[in-house]
């Protein structure tokens, strides 16, 4: 492989992994803008088997209760599979993900509600040759804290 090769090699894998970024920090910030830069309009959301189709569903189903909350989602460990033909790919990483109501975040005895999390997630290259999360697949591993915290609020 010549050095260009690699070069362009790297630079995909931290596109991609840019777009995982990205996506966990929409959460993180309540910014559906920075999640649809990302992310495929038909994309699937997959909670532990709770399913979601297209973002407009995934906005109002996760976001809009996600995201006006006191969160972060730590994501390390991303590994990235671009396939043969480099306009699809897969990944994976892992999460932890802290979660307190909003305005909470520095309450010492707020409730809250930990997660370690396995992200699984398909991409694809778009027209204009960005990387665009098409399914994203969240699998919990273990919880901590109060899981009423992850309940929408009235």
């Amino acid at each position: 492989m010549s050095s260009n090769e690699k070069l362009n090699s790297f630079l995909e894998r931290e596109n991609i992994k840019d777009s995982i970024y990205c996506i966990t920090d929409a959460f993180d910030q309540n910014n559906f803008s920075l999640m649809e830069s990302v992310c495929d309009k038909n994309m699937t959301f997959d909670l532990n088997g709770f399913v979601i189709q297209g973002l407009e569903e995934i906005r109002n189903k996760s976001l809009n209760v996600v995201g006006p909350m006191d969160t972060t989602h730590t994501v390390s460990n991303v590994r990235v599979d671009i396939k043969s033909d480099r306009r699809k790919a897969t990944a994976t990483a892992n999460a932890i993900s802290q979660h307190f109501p909003a305005g909470q975040g520095q309450e010492k005895n707020a409730k809250n509600f930990l997660a370690g999390t396995r992200y699984y997630f398909e991409l694809a290259k778009d027209e204009a040759g960005s990387w665009k999360i098409e399914k994203y697949v969240l699998k919990i591993i273990w919880t901590q804290g109060d899981i009423s915290v992850m309940q929408p609020s009235d």
